[in-house]
């Protein structure tokens, strides 16, 4: 019987594998120095958040614990401040505010106390502003405006009567929203007109959404329930591509050096509809001569059923002896329909 002993010999390594040991090397050592750079950094960020904690600016020290994430015991730290904005909101009787506080503390007694803020009596100044709007905001639900002109006289109606809670940290979302709407009528009727005024639609919806949530404004309303509460999905989707079929043709456009004018006898431009919607609309194309002062003819190029991914030609004649140097590109969506 024979034994035999066996034995591994290692081989030179090739020039190849010799070259991925050492980027295998150089990778490990990266990573360790990137892990030691962050680690230091967290470090930084740790003791300046320490700082702006015992400087008593919460709001920032939150921030700062907030971005640290679970380094050491930051989300402990964050939670604790958390509690103790809460605690000094409710000192001034900033139910609202207390209550965003103690939802996200998990803190010591932030349960018990998000329960006493939920529950508490609405303030003096916030129950005379809730009064004050609910018959504007009836009136609107019960009128028949859909004109510019008739809708405007409407939203300076509301603005003068709520104006006297302008300081009111309650009413000034829906301000807000009234005022965004109303200037729009400054300015020219256009997409950017059409974006802003439907906006400000949502954000006056939000801002009444809201009112209800935190004070029970106009619960059980019928008509509320109807138009404000059941259609702000519909209209957050109808906003959402509004927006993005606005940055779509703005973004082309911005891209753009001009019109390819064909046979000096019409300017053309080719666009994409590069989002996920079908839309329709009219596009407004204006020509001007050399100076883009001197205007010379406005053209109204109708675009139906424009496709995601489908690509469009706006298209104005200009007839054979005049000269077009610009042309400016305004439009109005006057049907969304998202597909898919």
């Amino acid at each position: 019987m024979f034994c035999y002993t066996v034995r591994r010999i290692r081989q030179k390594p090739t020039h190849e594998e010799g070259a991925t040991e050492i980027r295998k090397l150089c990778t490990l050592l990266l990573t360790l120095a990137l892990c030691l750079l962050l680690s230091g950094c967290a470090r930084t960020d740790y003791k300046r958040a320490g700082v702006l904690y015992a400087a008593g600016d919460l709001e920032a020290a939150l921030a700062a614990y907030t971005a640290l994430g679970d380094y050491k015991d930051s989300e402990e730290l964050a939670e604790r401040i958390r509690y103790d904005l809460g605690k000094a909101a409710m000192a001034e009787e900033n139910w609202e505010a207390a209550a965003d506080y103690f939802r996200d503390a998990h803190y010591n007694d932030s349960e018990a106390l998000l329960e006493q803020c939920e529950t508490a009596p609405v303030p003096a100044a916030v129950e005379d502003f809730l009064k004050a709007l609910e018959p504007l905001v009836t009136e609107r639900l019960k009128g028949t405006a859909a004109q510019q002109s008739e809708l405007v006289p409407m939203l300076k109606k509301e603005l003068a009567a709520l104006e006297p809670f302008r300081e009111l940290e309650a009413a000034q979302p829906y301000l807000a929203s009234l005022e965004l709407q109303l200037a729009t009528m400054d300015g020219i009727v256009d997409h950017s007109y059409q974006l802003q005024w439907q906006q400000g639609r949502l954000q006056r919806r939000e801002a009444l959404l809201r009112l209800r949530q935190d004070y029970g404004f106009m619960s059980g309303d019928a008509a509320f329930e109807k138009e404000i509460a059941e259609g702000i999905e519909e209209l957050r989707t109808y906003v959402a591509a509004l927006e993005a079929i606005d940055r779509d043709i703005t973004a082309q456009l911005n891209a753009l050096t001009g019109f390819t004018v064909i046979d000096k006898s019409r300017a053309e431009l080719t666009l994409t509809n590069n989002t996920r919607y079908r839309f329709e609309a009219e596009f407004i194309l204006q020509m001007f001569r050399a100076d883009d002062t001197q205007f010379i003819k406005e053209s109204t190029v109708p675009m139906a059923d424009i496709d995601p991914g489908e690509r469009y030609d706006l298209m104005a004649a200009i007839g054979s002896t005049i000269q077009v140097e610009s042309v400016n590109v305004d439009w109005w969506i006057t049907e969304i329909e998202m597909m898919g």
